[in-house]
């Protein structure tokens, strides 16, 4: 049976380019245009992120104890894991809000911020009054009204930082991104030599929390004095009720989002809850590596989702680009990190190489079927099908948290790490067909087929 590719929805794209008409081979090199400035900031962002992260880890399992280490690394998880339940999917549904939003971004970023941080002040109460009381390992490293208050703090200032992000994405303001998280991630190694004399691992921890309060100030004021002070190209103008008619939308992909939190930043908690806190050390500096390895190679699968907001009529052509880059990047990435996963978890001290090495290799390869994921969740995002994203992100949540449990007490950190790749793989199989059946709706224009786009 014949299938076709599902059209944009009009009314939620706010207006789309004729196809026929002599504006779409411009449309097509401009869209074109921003998915590659966006891509090229966005690898660009991964790859100082992934440095500076990986010099952080280092610096700090020198410094501290695996098991100070692991203390460490459970704080940021637990912050991680509730920022990304509380920052209410504006990560992913600003990109594709703000283009419509014509005069009204400053209102609308302002209520996301405000928003997220009450979602934090709840969140936080809801974690350190009940769940940290209930397992005692937990209880044990987040105890304190010191530290619960500065948790507290910790989660409100991340979730802004995080946003920021979209927001600059949304504003077509890509080649921000990687000055703002290059500035964090230095900044939290100015911290964690400052912080070495704290015991327990907590320096780890605080060194985060102050980095992302010296970062957000200045890069605020840059949205809202420079970015969104001036004229900018509009797009089409969305309907007024755009935000009434499309709940049922930022309701499914918050949900979608959740999914993907709880896949992602669940796990390291759920070793150290069951195998210890020098395990959830091992395990966290692999898993970290992989998912800023991960978020490298999937600089374009996110692009797709900026440009695409801007001209959905374009997707056939910017996920046709997106795949043949994404290509480019991930399969020489995931041979070279195979090959070189010993050697690089060595770096980290003898007891992470030989405890993390081949739980790093199974991370690497899961990166491929990973990048087919993203670009299907941004193709079905562009077209507001927000249902079929959190079918994926459900599916991998559920397969990897369901048996990295049960895998955990046989093989160890390997089982995760198996656990994790079967549910990339899985989804990726899923998700698969969305991808060739836009790519195959994929028509060059003339001047593409003259001058071929970088």
């Amino acid at each position: 049976m014949a299938t076709s590719v599902a059209e944009p929805n009009l009314e939620w794209c706010g207006g789309i380019v004729d196809p026929a008409g002599p504006a779409a081979d411009q449309s097509q090199r401009s869209v074109t245009g921003l998915l590659h400035a966006t891509a090229s900031a966005l690898g660009v962002n991964a790859v100082a992120t992934a440095a500076l992260g990986m010099a952080f880890w280092t610096l700090a399992s020198r410094m501290y104890s695996p098991k100070e280490v692991g203390t460490g690394a459970a704080m940021v998880s637990a912050l991680l894991v509730l920022s990304g339940l509380t920052e209410l999917n504006f990560n992913a549904a600003l990109p594709r809000l703000l283009p419509t939003l014509q005069d009204r971004e400053r209102s609308a970023i302002v209520a996301c911020y405000a928003a997220t941080s009450v979602a934090a002040c709840l969140a936080a109460a809801v974690f350190l009054g009940v769940i940290v009381r209930v397992v005692p390992g937990l209880h044990a490293i987040f105890g304190g009204w010191a530290i619960a208050l500065t948790f507290v703090l910790a989660l409100v200032v991340y979730n802004i930082f995080a946003v920021e992000d979209a927001v600059l994405l949304g504003a077509r303001r890509p080649a921000l991104i990687p000055i703002e998280n290059t500035a964090f991630g230095a900044l939290k190694l100015i911290a964690l030599v400052m912080l070495a004399g704290l015991a327990s691992g907590r320096g780890i921890f605080l060194a985060w929390l102050i980095a992302a309060a010296l970062v957000v100030v200045p890069i605020n004021a840059i949205i809202f004095r420079h970015v969104f002070a001036r004229e900018r190209p509009r797009p089409p103008v969305a309907p007024s009720n755009y935000l009434v008619s499309k709940r049922s939308y930022l309701a499914w992909d918050w949900s979608a989002s959740m999914c993907a939190a709880i896949a992602t930043d669940v796990l390291p908690l759920i070793v150290v809850a069951i195998s210890g806190r020098t395990s959830g050390a091992y395990f966290y500096i692999a898993f970290t590596l992989a998912v800023a390895l991960a978020a490298f190679s999937q600089s374009y699968a996110t692009a797709l989702l900026a440009a695409g907001a801007h001209d959905p009529s374009t997707l056939p052509t910017l996920v046709a680009h997106a795949a043949r880059k994404g290509a480019l990047l991930v399969v020489p990435l995931v041979i070279g990190l195979t090959v070189l996963a010993g050697p690089v978890m060595a770096i980290f001290g003898r007891s992470y190489e030989v405890h993390g090495t081949g739980l790093l290799r199974l991370f690497v390869v899961a990166i491929i079927p990973q990048t087919i994921v993203a670009i299907a969740v941004s193709i079905q995002r562009v077209r507001g099908n927000a249902r079929l994203v959190l079918c994926y992100q459900a599916l991998t949540a559920t397969v990897s948290v369901g048996l990295s449990v049960a895998l955990l007490a046989t093989l160890g950190l390997t089982g995760v790490g198996i656990a994790w790749l079967v549910a990339q793989c899985l989804t990726a199989t899923v998700a698969l067909p969305t991808a060739f059946r836009t790519i195959g709706a994929y028509r060059p224009s003339r001047s593409q087929a003259v001058v071929p786009c970088p």
